[in-house]
């Protein structure tokens, strides 16, 4: 069984950036017209809030995975990286390379 986030990601409906660019551009008019209804501009502003939400949220998940991927890493090199995040020993000199 694929995890979960693979499974939202096959999910996904692909547009083209240049539809999303589209898109964006209608709605921002839509949103600056004087002439759009208070119903228009509101849907308008839910619909651009609601793609820079999961712009922010595929951001969130890109640096979550990016430092699973390197904790990894460190993990597989030997490199112990509770002493590189521990606060509490900060200006210690975890690695032991500091000049003496």
């Amino acid at each position: 069984m694929e995890p979960l986030n693979e499974l939202e990601k096959e999910q996904r409906w692909p547009i083209k950036p240049e539809y999303r660019e589209a898109m964006v551009k209608r709605l921002v008019r839509i949103i600056a017209d004087p002439g759009s209804s208070t119903k228009e501009v509101t849907d308008a502003s839910r619909a651009l809030l609601a793609a820079e939400r999961q712009n922010q949220s595929d951001e969130t998940e890109i640096a979550d995975d990016f430092n699973a991927q390197l904790y990894r890493l460190a993990r597989d090199a030997g490199i112990d990286v509770r002493a590189i995040t521990d606060q509490s020993t900060a200006g210690e000199d975890p690695a032991g390379i500091a000049e003496s």
